[in-house]
């Protein structure tokens, strides 16, 4: 590769010092003009000059050669071996032919195609097959006639018949002189030494003396001989004879490559463009220039993230071919180039200008077309090309169907009125019907074709009903006016339907036709003294119907073989769902449709301990019990996710959980320790470990980016700086906590789920004791998530039930449980706060509404006037005895209250067991105050 880049530069750089002059075509239009022009040009003096050459024959190549198959029909030379490896004729034809494959690959690239599209160039278009045999021609010379197997021969270049034949199929024009197949350059490099460069063979295939089958092909020959014939025919007139010459010389004279006066310059015009081997070279991180490859996948051990920019991944060009494991970089729909460094343009934004710009050019300016843009923009989207034609040379008026097609001229008028405007509206069926051609790659597929056919017919319609309504509409009320007008009774009409519009109260009607009429009252408090009574019932109507309405269990999503052990979504976007299972299995859901859309069977042997994504949710990231973290790609709006990960980060201990960072590239694992990793390395960036057994659980501060909190089995709950790369506090509870999460509004306060069946709210500036118990479940509490606002939080635990909570309170609000729901081990809010997810043992992860009573449909502006006037009611009366009973009561199951009831008992023993013991207490005895109601036992510094 280092050595096809410096020739590449020394190509591009030859015209600066050479002789020859180059005269330029006005009247031509640059196409497909890159550097090199021509396929596998830069590897000509390198092949030809810099290596040894052995004939072979047929039956030695013919089943080791794999993507020139179809186009080598011929005894072959391969080069002098390089290494150990390449020391049989199958590893050197395997050597060229991968060759070959990446200068197609590349070529096609610099052409703005993506190669992908055409993995079989034999079945392709012309121009596509043109390029296949031309670098096949290139990398598999042909022997010598008469050359013995195993003896050297020289290297045969490719002949100047196929290269022509790449011209005219690719419509190549530089509008110069310069795309030549046969040409010498010298350029002096020093005094005594000159570096000279030739292209291909001046011979016509097939020869013995260049490679290569294709016929020549003739440009302007057939034009030059039809003007021949057209000089010589028999016309009636010697004026009509000159006009056809006229007309058949005008295509001959645009087929020239150069005119002399004109325009002179040295440098051939495809010399000038950017090299794309330079464009499209990869660095290797810590090397330099000269280290540069052309494909990043053929580097083995590179990181996944470094390969194909981040934006794609490796696959093979054939996977069934064996002799062609050469892979390449395939692209996300967003992407284009060897490397995925170019973002193509998009699709909708382009269909949407065509629809609402297009008369001015707007999607062709995005598309970079710029010449049609231009074009387009003068001529109006050619709506105006015939009326502006008919105002300057006949006067008339524009186009009127009424009138012109009442003759045959106003009819072809007319027809070619509609054809002339069938630019617009073919540019708008074109853009949105697949992706299109721009001045580089195709537009991204962003733009589905439901979406498409939708958009396209709604306009349609409404365009249509427009104008329907507009000319119908128009004429009415014409006509009206100007008979009011006549006899001078238009002010007294509109006086009158205003009376009228008022006397039968029209103007307070609904918004719909079934809504309720609008009525005004006096709201003087001296005519309404029962006013709070009847606000207290309605309050009371309000808790009540809440209750009625409470039906919050939405769907359980199946598809889990065993307990669901954890679940992620992206934090600052509706990503997909992600769950880990306990048999290894990963499973993402489309929450749009409460499906699922992908899974990956075998993600990890044995648990998948933890889940967590990127906050852009298009990576997502598990561990498991095989000693491993793996980085996976996603794919949100498709609901996919790859078959393999893209990285695996070992280590030394089953980690136990896993959390993503909100805003950086990192993510922490907890077991033995505490571990901070980065994408791109494979060992951790830091490493803390204090003094206990086994870290449970670790979650990122969502405002400060380097601090880190975790629960461990000692016990304890720990804040770590990753600035100093150090702990910084610890504290010490009755039981451990088995959960953590921060409140994402209030960055200094975070809530643990305790053993004790309750849940501690802190605030990490004073760990002395917590700010708030929650306390309502009556077994240990696994999980615990906050909602987006930051106002409440979700608890999962061994009970059997989800619990909701105010941040601020004690007592939950909301306790969710099934017949069939068995313990529930993990649970989260989804981004928008409307809805809770819960995994449970029983394989089903159920979605549940984050306030019960909520309706799922559109309300219409009454309803929700209505919901939050009821909402201000329960408020009001809040602390009324009967209003404050029926909004606490909630149906539990029996088993549940059983188990409350045991809780409860035992707790009440234990505090007459503790009264017992301070009234015999000795005098002096001094219990703190903080002791009798917080957990906290001790805390470190």
């Amino acid at each position: 590769m280092t050595a096809r880049v410096a020739a590449a530069v020394a190509l591009s750089s030859l015209g600066a010092t050479a002789k020859e002059m180059f005269t330029d075509n006005p009247v031509c239009l640059q196409n497909n003009c890159i550097n090199p022009v021509f396929p596998g040009l830069e590897d000509l003096y390198r092949l030809s000059n810099s290596t040894k050459w052995y004939c072979t024959t047929m039956e030695d190549t013919a089943l080791s050669i794999g993507f020139c198959k179809g186009a080598v029909d011929y005894d072959i030379a391969v080069p002098e071996p390089q290494s150990a490896d390449e020391k049989s004729v199958a590893a050197l034809v395997r050597k060229q032919d991968r060759a070959a494959n990446t200068a197609y690959f590349t070529h096609l690239n610099g052409l703005g195609k993506d190669a992908w599209d055409y993995p079989k160039p034999e079945e392709a278009d012309d121009c596509i097959k043109s390029i296949w045999k031309m670098v096949c021609y290139t990398y598999f010379p042909r022997a010598k006639a008469g050359c013995k197997r195993g003896s050297e021969t020289e290297y045969i270049r490719p002949c100047m018949s196929s290269c022509q034949n790449y011209v005219k199929s690719c419509a190549v024009e530089c509008c110069d002189e310069s795309v030549q197949c046969v040409f010498h350059h010298e350029k002096p490099l020093t005094k005594t030494t000159v570096l000279a460069t030739s292209g291909y063979e001046p011979h016509d295939g097939p020869s013995t003396f260049c490679t290569g089958a294709a016929l020549r092909s003739c440009g302007p020959c057939a034009l030059l001989l039809a003007l021949l014939a057209a000089f010589s025919a028999e016309l009636p007139s010697r004026p009509g004879r000159l006009s056809l010459f006229a007309l058949l010389l005008a295509p001959l004279a645009m087929s020239l490559q150069g005119c002399d006066g004109v325009g002179v310059h040295t440098v051939g015009n495809w010399r000038q463009q950017d090299d794309y081997f330079v464009t499209y070279q990869f660095v290797p991180p810590g090397a330099s220039s000269r280290e540069a490859v052309l494909n990043s996948c053929s580097l083995p051990g590179l990181s996944p993230t470094l390969q194909c920019s981040g934006h794609g991944g490796c696959h093979s060009w054939e996977k069934t071919l064996d002799s062609n494991p050469t892979p390449f970089c395939k692209c996300d729909p967003e992407w284009a180039d060897p490397e995925c460094r170019t973002k193509r343009k998009s699709q909708t934004t382009a269909y949407f200008l065509a629809v609402f710009l297009g008369v001015v050019g707007a999607d062709r300016f995005y598309l970079e077309l710029t010449l049609s843009a231009w074009l387009k923009l003068i001529t109006l989207g050619s709506l105006s090309i015939f009326w502006i034609t008919e105002l300057l040379i006949t006067g008339s008026a524009p186009v009127n169907l009424s009138h012109d097609v009442r003759s045959w001229s106003g009819i072809l008028k007319v027809l070619v009125f509609f054809a002339l405007s069938s630019w617009y509206f073919i540019d708008i069926i074109r853009t949105g019907s697949a992706p299109i051609e721009t001045s580089g790659f195709k537009t991204a597929p962003d733009f589905p074709r439901q979406v498409f056919i939708a958009c396209t017919v709604f306009l349609a319609m409404f365009a249509g009903f427009f104008w329907a309504y507009w000319s119908v509409a128009s004429e009415a009320v014409v006509k009206t006016v100007s008979v009011l007008d006549a006899y001078g009774l238009r002010k007294v009409t509109e006086i009158v339907l205003l009376m009228k519009i008022k006397a039968w109260g029209l103007e307070y009607l609904g918004a719909t036709s079934s809504d309720i009429t609008r009525h005004f009252r006096n709201a003087d408090p001296d005519l309404h003294p029962f006013e709070r009574a009847r606000e207290y019932q309605r309050a009371l109507k309000a808790v009540k119907l809440e209750k009625i309405f409470a039906k919050p269990f939405v769907k359980a999503l199946e598809g889990h073989t065993d307990s669901v052990k954890c679940m992620a979504i992206a934090r600052r976007m509706a990503a997909p769902l992600l769950t880990g299972s306990c048999d290894g299995e990963l499973r993402l859901w489309d929450m749009q449709y409460l499906r699922c859309g992908a899974n990956v069977s075998k993600a990890h042997e044995g648990f998948v301990r933890g889940v967590t994504m990127s906050p852009d949710g298009r990576r997502a990231f598990s561990c498991g019990d095989d000693k491993a973290a793996k980085m996976w790609r996603i794919q949100p709006k498709a609901c996919g996710i790859s078959d393999e990960a893209e990285a695996v980060y070992s280590m030394a201990y089953i980690p136990g959980a896993i959390d993503h960072h909100w805003q950086k590239p990192m993510f922490v694992t907890v077991g033995d320790t505490v571990d901070v990793w980065d994408y791109n390395r494979s060992t951790p960036l830091s490493s803390f470990e204090w003094g206990c057994e086994r870290v449970i659980t670790g979650r990122f501060n969502p405002a400060e980016p380097c601090l880190l909190a975790s629960t461990a089995v000692d016990r304890s709950v720990g804040l770590y700086d990753l600035r100093g790369n150090s702990a910084i506090r610890k504290v010490l509870l009755k039981l451990r906590s088995n959960g953590i999460c921060w409140n994402p509004m209030r960055p200094m306060s975070f809530t643990v789920a305790n053993e004790d069946c309750s849940l501690y709210t802190f605030d990490m500036r004073k760990l002395s004791a917590a700010m708030y118990r929650h306390w309502d479940h009556v077994m240990a509490v696994l999980d615990v998530d906050y909602a987006p606002n930051g106002q409440e939080f979700v608890s999962a635990s061994y009970d059997n039930t989800v619990r909701l909570w105010d941040a601020t309170h004690q007592r939950s609000k909301e306790v969710y449980h099934g017949k069939r729901m068995q313990r529930v081990l993990c649970c989260h809010f989804t981004p928008d706060g409307r809805f809770v997810l819960s995994g449970s043992e029983d394989t089903n992860i159920r979605v549940w509404k984050a306030k019960a009573d909520q309706k799922l449909g559109v309300s219409t502006p009454r309803e929700k006037r209505a919901e939050a006037y009821r909402e201000t009611l329960k408020k009001k009366f809040a602390r009324m005895p009967e209003i404050a009973r029926i909004k606490r009561h909630r149906h539990v199951p029996k088993m549940i209250k059983s188990m409350g009831n045991k809780r409860r008992i035992m707790r009440e023993a234990k505090q007459r067991k503790e009264t017992n013991r301070k009234k015999h207490s000795k005098p002096g005895t001094v219990v703190h105050e903080a002791m009798k109601k917080r957990p906290i036992i001790k805390e470190m510094q």
